[in-house]
């Protein structure tokens, strides 16, 4: 087996590290009919889900332009559909007062399109941070474990290897360099 580099990683991939773990076989792909395969497809979403929920990562941050939506709301506000991979809001360009979230939408007292910036949830893993990426296999690894051996002991000992893994992924975000220093991350500016 040839070594991948952290850009080439596959959601398979990541499923096969969460099961040797758990000291189970990998799996070939999510449709290879195995119980372990089954389980992984299921899982995975929602542990990427809820890592990525809890910090504004940048390797998972984009931004987009919301066009607003036809018909104004009840009060006459206008309202914006967040984009379908949308996690997690972390900035909008407007006042926070003029600006509110309901559901998975955005309604704002001002028409015209609105640049959001948000956590997405990623198409390949290979874009994200490889210490992020470390921290949703072991996510994974633990809602394995609750899945399919019931050991409470293994599972908080997974569990808590997840959280450690986040604070460290997120420890090496803030070590970077900050956001303003980058001329492509200044709202303002052109994209």
């Amino acid at each position: 087996m040839a070594i991948k580099k952290p850009s080439e990683m596959t959601w398979e991939d990541i499923a096969n590290i969460a099961l040797l773990r758990n000291n189970m076989k990998p799996i070939s792909s999510f449709e290879d009919g195995s119980q372990s395969a089954q389980v992984t497809k299921q899982m995975i979403s929602q542990a990427c889900s809820e890592v990525l929920n809890m910090n504004d990562w940048r390797s998972a941050t984009l931004r987009a332009y919301l066009i607003p939506l036809a018909d104004l709301t009840v009060d006459g506000k206008t309202a914006y559909n967040l984009p379908a991979d949308f996690i997690r809001l972390v900035h909008v360009e407007r006042d926070a007062s003029l600006w509110s979230r309901e559901s998975h939408r955005i309604v704002s007292e001002v028409g015209g399109s609105l640049l959001i910036r948000y956590v997405a949830f990623p198409e390949l893993p290979g874009t994200l941070d490889p210490m992020l990426v470390s921290a949703i296999a072991l996510m994974l690894a633990y809602k394995i474990t609750i899945s399919l051996t019931s050991d409470a002991n293994i599972s908080s000992m997974l569990y808590q290897e997840a959280l450690t893994a986040i604070a460290q992924a997120r420890l090496s975000e803030n070590q970077a360099i900050p956001d303003k220093m980058y001329t492509t991350n200044n709202w303002k500016k052109g994209y």
